[in-house]
């Protein structure tokens, strides 16, 4: 038994356009050792970017690779449309 299935593959593009718009993570780099005025504080906020660094980069990895499969996905929608109608071209009565 054949099962139909609907996709709507704009909304998948504009999720990966969204998700690439976004650009990724921002860096961490926006506070430079002395802006926030003590020793202290810079001491503080190097070991929070060396604690969140990682998990932030993977982040940004999961996003942009979210986007890339929503691209394919509805690449892959698209693609298997194209197919099967010219599978059907020509043919009388095919459904």
């Amino acid at each position: 038994m054949a099962r139909s299935v609907e996709v709507d593959v704009e909304r998948l593009r504009t999720a990966a356009a969204s998700l690439s718009k976004s650009g990724g993570a921002p860096g961490l780099e926006v506070i430079q050792v002395g802006d926030l005025g003590s020793p202290r504080s810079d001491a503080m906020y190097e070991r929070f970017r060396d604690y969140w660094s990682p998990g932030w980069r993977a982040f940004a990895d999961s996003t942009e690779a979210l986007g890339t499969v929503l691209t394919a996905a509805a690449d892959a929608y698209t693609r298997r449309d194209v197919e099967d109608a010219k599978g059907f071209s020509g043919v009388p009565r095919a459904f």
